[in-house]
């Protein structure tokens, strides 16, 4: 009995340990599987927020592992694929991966345009995100092919909403002006400004970021060797090929030839600074009011008359100084506070625009508009203007990069300058406080600095000279290793001699009592002290 019912056991004890492995089998996959598809949206914001968090290298086996299970599941071209394809993108884009990170955002692509048509407005953002990892390797001609095939796309959607197209124009435009082409640039903000022409029933606001834009390509295409973007960064700084004589020869010139980008450019400020009037609307917001104010045309040039009413003039300073509880429920009015903002803004740059073009007096009178709004906003939301601020100067082309072979890891250099900024905006006075590794930029930057324009410090909203204004200028450089060793060598050097110099020194009776070695003794550095 025992012979027979042993085998039976053993049969049974297998078949259980089959089940068993078979149900852990089950169970493993109905979990990947519901982890991809149960919740997609909440799964889709813990890993960006993971990503946000500097967690993107602990996501990314995760993301893999959904990726798998979903191919698994529904093939390699579902779309089911896409959104965890475009995350891992961007947890690789975050780590610096940059390459990889493009070759996810081309697979997430590749499967939108298979399954929802190669024009599908669903690529838009992956795009994007990939254009922006080609602009980090320097690849900028895929860059701005990117760019463009985004908006080539969204162009062709619009039919859904003919606004759709404005922030593609826009990005496009910025991204024109950043590697120099302000033709284009100005093509993509004409562009905007034409189709906000053709839906009358549209906000007049949307229109002054591409005043503002058209602006600004005149301005570079005047100045093409300007730097005024305060936003600039190092890892994103597009160098001309040309030399620095070319450069600044080029800026000094264009800053003397005819006023046809000064004129085209103040015209489409003026005309931003009066759609942001209407939106402020003194006359309705504070009419009755104990701070009231009154509409003042203001000429934005000494020379040239314009229409434009650039900014409310207060009349009752006794009553700001004390305002009625009904104003200051009008000053925490959120839609209040914005439009007293962005007129601001249009008056500054339509100030900054008369101090570039060397017009100080017209801009001081525009500072001093800028200042009275301001003081119709809450304390919390003025803003400073205690210091100087940088608006044009030419651009530094820094010192040429050894060969690769004698490169060592990217560095950042510094100049740090002092220097007085008239009420003009220009500057005197200029001094080297400190520099890192070493001078040879020294030069450079302070040619740039003559030359360069500053928004004035302002008291009570006039113009006034700022003294001592220091000013830190970094740049991205690549040591030379073969120099690096030999400074290296010569600090040991200096040691050892600080160290033991002492000790070789001659005896000083020594030295008087052979006249016959004074000449050649006068030449060892220890008996020039």
């Amino acid at each position: 009995m025992k012979q027979m019912i042993r085998p039976n056991l053993v049969s049974q004890r297998c078949a259980v340990m089959i089940l068993f492995g078979l149900m852990c089998a089950f169970v493993s996959t109905f979990i990947s599987a519901a982890h991809a598809q149960v919740s997609p949206t909440s799964f889709v914001q813990a890993v960006t927020e993971s990503i946000n968090r500097g967690e993107a290298a602990e996501v990314i086996p995760q993301l893999d592992d959904v990726l798998q299970s979903l191919t698994d599941q529904f093939g390699r071209d579902s779309t089911e694929l896409i959104e965890p394809l475009a995350l891992r993108g961007k947890a690789l884009a975050s780590l610096g991966d940059h390459q990889s990170a493009i070759v996810a955002f081309d697979e997430a692509i590749h499967i939108a345009r298979v399954q929802r048509g190669l024009f599908t407005g669903t690529q838009i953002e992956n795009v994007y995100e990939q254009a922006t990892s080609y602009r980090a390797v320097g690849n900028y001609d895929k860059w701005i092919d990117r760019e463009e095939y985004a908006l080539e796309v969204a162009e062709r959607n619009k039919s859904e909403d003919p606004l759709s197209i404005l922030s593609p124009l826009a990005r496009l435009a910025e991204n024109y002006e950043i590697v120099g082409n302000h033709l284009a640039a100005r093509e993509m903000y004409g562009r905007g400004l034409r189709e906000l022409a053709n839906n009358v029933d549209v906000d007049e606001e949307l229109a002054v970021p591409f005043l503002f834009g058209l602006a600004k390509t005149h301005l570079n295409e005047h100045f093409p060797a300007s730097v005024n973007r305060p936003d600039a960064r190092l890892d994103l700084a597009v160098v001309p090929s040309r030399s620095t004589t070319d450069i600044y020869r080029q800026y000094e010139i264009n800053a003397a030839i005819s006023d046809q980008h000064f004129v085209i450019g103040k015209k489409a400020l003026e005309q931003a600074l009066s759609i942001r009037q209407k939106k402020f609307d003194v006359f309705e917001a504070l009419k009755a009011k104990s701070a009231a104010l009154e509409a003042l045309p203001l000429h934005s040039d000494d020379e040239s008359e314009s229409e434009t009413p650039v900014g409310p003039k207060l009349v009752d300073e006794a009553a700001l100084a004390a305002p009625t509880e009904k104003f200051e429920d009008q000053k925490r009015d959120p839609e209040f506070v914005l439009a007293a903002q962005n007129l601001r803004e249009a008056i500054v740059q339509l100030a900054d625009w008369q101090l570039i073009f060397e017009k100080p007096q017209s801009a001081a009178k525009l500072y001093t508009r800028a200042h009275e709004v301001q003081q119709v906003l809450p304390e919390s939301q003025s803003s400073s203007t205690n210091e100087p601020v940088l608006l044009l100067s030419p651009k530094i082309i820094p010192a040429k990069a050894p060969p690769e072979e004698d490169r060592l890891p990217q560095e950042v250099g510094f100049v740090k300058l002092s220097f007085d900024v008239r009420s003009n905006g220009r500057v005197k006075k200029i001094k080297t406080v400190s520099t890192s590794p070493g001078s040879n930029m020294v030069f450079r930057v302070r040619k740039s600095i003559r030359d360069a324009v500053f928004r004035p410090a302002l008291m009570d909203g006039a113009p006034v000279a700022f003294e001592n204004f220091e000013y830190l200028y970094q740049y991205p450089f690549f040591p030379s290793r073969s120099e690096r060793e030999k400074d290296e060598s010569q600090g040991v050097e200096d040691k050892n001699f600080d160290e033991d110099g002492a000790a070789s020194l001659p005896d000083a009776s020594a030295v008087v009592s052979e006249p016959t070695n004074l000449q050649e003794t006068k030449l060892q550095p220890w008996t020039l002290s």
